[in-house]
């Protein structure tokens, strides 16, 4: 199946769908442009949602097919903090 050429990236927030970017499917790597379908054969992904919850810290994205099908659906949660080396406690001046 060929790919229509475009794919729609919105950011969901309360479930308002904004639309972010129209990108050209030549600009998006090859990896992204087609997720297999009900029927497993390939279907060209015209529309990606990023959905923050509540809090904003969890992301969901969700890809969609021409016809609105459900394609595949990815969580993503930012790393935790990092945690560097321990500082030394700071020593007086002397003075």
């Amino acid at each position: 199946m060929k790919h229509p050429g475009k794919i729609s990236y919105y950011e969901s927030k309360n479930r308002v769908e904004n639309l972010m970017n129209v990108e050209d499917v030549k600009n998006v790597p090859e990896t992204m442009r087609f997720r297999k379908g009900k029927d497993g054969n390939d279907v060209p992904v015209v529309k990606v949602v990023a959905m923050k919850d509540g809090d904003g810290k969890a992301r969901e994205i969700v890809e969609y097919g021409p016809d609105g099908e459900f394609l595949q659906s990815t969580m993503a949660t930012p790393p935790p903090p990092r945690r560097g080396r321990p500082q030394p406690e700071p020593k007086p001046a002397r003075g």
